[in-house]
């Protein structure tokens, strides 16, 4: 198995939620498929005991990458990740456009990354040719625009300082893993490979995700709660000024309800951030849980039952919201900080996909936080195009009819299993 997924599998079946029930029986025989979906950064980020999302692992070993989770012995040398992919394997995947499903080359994807202002890579975390593609691409980005900058997910706002010191050459590798709580599982090859091109570049990285006590605050106390804290505490996070919605809630209600077997009347949020009045119901439910596309679980609306959102769920939602909200003000506070001799476009921001697809929470937030920004999605879809069997196949790649409109670029990578036998390796 996988060493990432393996440590997911650990992570899903050990967890505790405050004494919230859940189904571990239902959490051991789905956790395999689940690591597949697109939703993986949403499980892992929701389900963990700090709530921390898909950021940095902490430093008592409860982030949520791979086998992150289980505690780092003491003096365990630092043991960097290493690339196994070839840059050439790397950008040898399947890309299309994801409004026209029109095929489109390497150099296409580089020079519409290249000229946006934002660029969000949504990525399958642990899957190492998705990462390795991911960090060919912003090579790729920084060789074309030099003014690029890095910010990323699995960064916390209170590791800035570490990411700084480790650019600037105050600290060494080694010092900023142990600074920032990064571990060989939590920081994958792909991700190193992403900050070693921009530190060499003397590029800004951003740690742009709030830290995980105050998602965890949000989510069991309330947004009010966090109002209360100090400037030097709030600044580590950007409440929402309104609630993701749409496709979004909806996925991530499914999604949620699926793992605790909800089916019944829900309620839709209004768009303030702190109420919890709903304004109507929504028609269309997209079943995460009964989807025969597991590789794809936001695909074609499916009418279901609709959801009862509890106060666990609203909860977990708030959290979510949180994340999007403190990544989107990351990225655009560095835009904004810019000048015309010092600033940084694109600004290239590497997350959990199931936050990008289909307008999600960050792109959400991000449009309403710099609504002039040129803005570039792509998606990093764990499976085959659906006319191919492999990513080798000699055959034109088609766009799955659920895949139209996931982002601007949608990048099929294969499913884990094949990397988990090797394949695609070189």
């Amino acid at each position: 198995m996988n060493p990432a997924l393996h440590g997911l599998l650990y992570a899903l079946t050990n967890v505790q939620l405050d004494a919230q029930p859940v189904a571990f029986d239902l959490l051991r025989a789905s956790v395999r498929s689940l690591c597949r979906v697109g939703a993986l950064i949403l499980l892992c980020s929701t389900l963990s005991l700090g709530l921390g999302g898909c950021a940095s692992t902490s430093p008592q070993g409860s982030g949520p990458q791979g086998s992150g989770f289980v505690k780092k012995p003491a003096n365990t040398p630092y043991m960097p990740a290493t690339m196994t992919i070839s840059a050439d394997r790397a950008r040898n995947v399947a890309i299309l456009d994801g409004r026209s499903g029109v095929q489109r080359a390497w150099p296409e994807l580089v020079n519409a990354a290249s000229s946006a202002d934002v660029v969000l890579i949504g990525e399958n975390h642990g899957h190492e040719l998705g990462l390795a593609a991911a960090a060919m691409l912003f090579q790729d980005i920084l060789a074309q625009s030099p003014n690029a900058a890095l910010s990323m997910e699995f960064l916390e706002r209170d590791q800035q300082v570490a990411v700084d010191d480790y650019l600037v050459g105050v600290t060494d590798e080694a010092g900023f893993a142990k600074a920032s709580a990064r571990t060989a599982s939590s920081y994958p090859a792909g991700h190193r490979a992403m900050v070693e091109a921009a530190r060499i570049a003397k590029r800004p990285i951003i740690a742009a995700n709030a830290p995980r006590r105050y998602v965890r605050l949000a989510r069991i106390e309330s947004y009010e709660r966090l109002g209360t804290l100090t400037y030097e505490q709030t600044r580590l996070f950007r409440v929402p000024t309104t609630m993701p919605s749409g496709r979004y809630r909806d996925s991530f209600g499914a999604l949620m309800a699926s793992m605790r077997k909800e089916t019944v009347a829900a309620p839709v949020p209004t768009t303030s951030a702190t109420s919890a009045t709903p304004a109507t119901t929504s028609p269309d439910i997209q079943s995460l849980a009964s989807s025969q596309q597991l590789g794809h679980p936001l695909g074609d609306p499916l009418v279901q039952p609709t959801l009862v959102w509890t106060p666990q769920m609203e909860g977990l939602f708030r959290a979510q919201a949180l994340w999007d909200w403190t990544m989107a003000d990351s990225i655009a506070s560095l835009i904004a900080r810019g000048t015309r001799q010092n600033y940084s476009k694109p600004v290239v921001h590497v997350i959990g996909r199931f936050h990008v697809d289909y307008e999600g929470g960050t792109v959400q937030a991000l449009r309403q936080l710099a609504p002039d920004a040129r803005i570039i999605t792509i998606t990093f879809i764990d499976a085959n195009p659906p006319n191919m069997n492999n990513l080798v196949a000699a055959a034109t790649p088609l766009l799955a009819e659920e895949d139209k409109d996931r982002a601007d670029f949608v990048i099929y990578v294969g499913p884990f299993s094949d990397l988990d036998a090797g394949a695609g390796q070189q």
